[in-house]
């Protein structure tokens, strides 16, 4: 784990430097995943695992939880950095573009070097809250070792890998993507931080409903105050935090597992 620690920290210190010069909560979660992406300790851009045929297919998303615009691709290849897609979609009136239309949206194509012998982590997600109180969330995943083309899980879908409402606040998912999508598991937790509940009990509560379907996963949530909460149900999740005298980052990355994204 040591290396998804150092990973980690990088991470944090990248999307730190975005809110500490005035930067927004976009700017945040977008450089720390893309710090994450770059780093091929995790199963998202640079060590994104290989599917079945030996392919590499990359999810993301992003989402402003102030106008609730968003922006995700799946099934994409030859990106260094889907995040960076997926924040091109912001102003745009779609929220889903998946393969080489969305590819070509890439600033730069940059084929994803995958699996290393570190790469096979879970789905790297941040959410952060800046001085404004403007709440944004963004994830991104190499997938499911060994899983079909064309397989999407929950990474790049609103209500199941992820939501940001600053109203409310924001969640990111990791784990299995077909459990978390079957169980909404980032709408459920939402909805529990709209209802008054801490971000604490918010995710416990969620992840309750995984006995339904099975399979591992793990949340992380901040509310509109920047209350933070996580849990999960498999043997290895890293979480890292900092909080500033305003803004608040909050950074998941799960552990070592190749079965889940």
């Amino acid at each position: 784990m040591e290396p998804n620690r150092a990973g980690l920290s990088a991470a944090l210190s990248a999307a730190v430097g975005w809110l500490e010069s005035g930067g927004s909560a976009l700017d945040a979660v977008e450089s720390a995943v893309m710090r994450m992406e770059d780093d091929p300790t995790f199963n998202a851009g640079q060590g994104s695992v290989r599917r079945a045929d030996g392919s590499v297919e990359m999810d993301a998303a992003i989402m402003d939880g102030t106008d609730l615009s968003i922006g995700a691709v799946c099934v994409v290849r030859d990106v260094r950095n889907p995040v960076r897609i997926a924040r091109e979609l912001l102003d745009a009136r779609e929220t889903l573009i998946a393969g080489e239309n969305a590819a070509q949206l890439a600033p730069t194509r940059s084929p994803a070097v995958g699996p290393t012998a570190l790469a096979g982590g879970d789905t790297v997600g941040c959410v952060a809250l800046d001085t404004a109180g403007r709440i944004a969330v963004a994830v991104s995943t190499g997938g499911l070792t060994h899983a079909r083309p064309g397989r999407i899980g929950d990474t790049p879908l609103p209500g199941c890998g992820f939501y940001a409402d600053s109203f409310v606040g924001g969640v990111a998912a990791t784990g299995v993507g077909e459990s978390i999508s079957r169980t909404l598991l980032a709408a459920r937790t939402i909805v529990a931080l709209e209802a008054s509940q801490p971000p604490q009990a918010a995710v416990e509560a969620a992840l309750l409903h995984l006995a339904r379907v099975g399979g591992d996963a793990g949340l992380i949530a901040m509310d509109r105050t920047g209350q933070i909460g996580w849990s999960h149900t498999g043997d290895q999740f890293a979480v890292g935090w900092a909080r500033g005298p305003s803004p608040i980052l909050h950074v998941e990355i799960a552990g070592v597992e190749d079965t889940h994204g």
